[in-house]
């Protein structure tokens, strides 16, 4: 019943099924699917979170740039969003440029880190390379107490 009630609304509002069918398979593709129904307003935050990287996937774009994409999302949302991200990655060929403070995600998801520190480039490299530098250990990572 719901799916119809969708169709008759976008059928009505002129545009094209194909754009509709678009519309759904982004939203089956970001996991959303479920929830289409639904008023973004209404989402919970990580889903509002997900549903703009659906937002920008309508565009069909080369390179995505998101800003703190987990910011205020629990660890299965982080996870979710981080699974949606190497998703991106692998099988639509989208370069994705992240600017994010949770430093886990960032290692996890990246193979080129660039870290600012105060406005300041302090360090370049792969996670490996960032987690060894003196300048990132000091200013994000702390060090262990003996």
């Amino acid at each position: 019943m719901k799916s119809q009630i969708w169709r008759a609304l976008f059928s009505r509002s002129g545009i094209p099924e194909s754009e509709v069918k678009r519309a759904n398979d982004i939203l089956e593709f970001t996991g959303l699917a479920h929830l289409k129904d639904h008023m973004a307003s209404d989402l919970p935050h990580g889903h509002q979170r997900m549903l703009a990287v659906a937002v920008a996937l309508g565009a069909e774009p080369e390179l995505l740039l998101l800003d703190e994409p987990v910011t205020g999302m629990n660890s299965d949302e982080i996870k979710a969003m981080t699974n949606l991200i190497r998703t991106l990655q692998k099988t639509k060929g989208i370069t994705v440029l992240i600017v994010e403070h949770h430093v886990k995600t960032i290692m996890d998801l990246c193979q080129r880190i660039i870290v600012i520190n105060f406005g300041r480039k302090i360090c370049e490299g792969s996670p490996d390379e960032v987690r060894r530098d003196e300048g990132v250990i000091e200013a994000y990572l702390g060090r262990e107490v003996a």
